[in-house]
């Protein structure tokens, strides 16, 4: 099996570091009572800030690390194969028959660490904001070369 870009390392970063903040500022926000005890003349709320940022820069780059190293991807007879997940692995099969569209996109952190995201989308798959095979940093030629051999496969079956 194929691993993601190393630059994909930093996709899973930017998505652990901003769900982890959120975690952070959710927990601080509903023990209201403890930001008097938190926030008092010893500390700051700059340092209170300052160490939920620490706190999620550590635990978003355990996270991208685990992620990449747990990610891989294969084109074989059956269909596109796709491993995740660090805790609870994610095994994903998409026979070439239910593909309908591949996608490739790009956002902005994507674009500066030179990656691409794959989408595959098939027919029985409802959610219409994801796709139900989903790459998120491969190389833009990698991309090209995967959507360009999952429509030939597609159109074959």
């Amino acid at each position: 099996m194929k691993k993601l870009h190393p630059n994909s390392v930093w996709i899973f970063f930017t998505k652990g570091f901003v769900g982890f903040m959120f975690g952070i500022i959710f927990i601080l926000a509903s023990t209201g009572g403890m930001m008097g005890y938190l926030v008092n003349e010893n500390t700051s709320l700059f340092y209170l800030l300052l160490t939920a940022i620490l706190t999620s820069t550590v635990f978003a780059f355990i996270y991208a690390q685990l992620s990449y190293e747990n990610y891989e991807y294969k084109i074989d007879d059956d269909g596109f194969k796709k491993e995740s997940g660090i805790i609870w692995k994610n095994y994903v099969t998409i026979p070439y028959n239910k593909i309908q569209n591949v996608d490739i996109f790009r956002g902005i952190v994507a674009r500066s660490v030179g990656v691409s995201e794959l989408r595959i989308h098939t027919a029985g798959y409802s959610d219409d904001r994801r796709s139900e095979g989903v790459l998120p940093g491969i190389s833009i030629e990698e991309a090209n070369y995967l959507r360009d051999e999952l429509v030939k496969k597609m159109k074959g079956v």
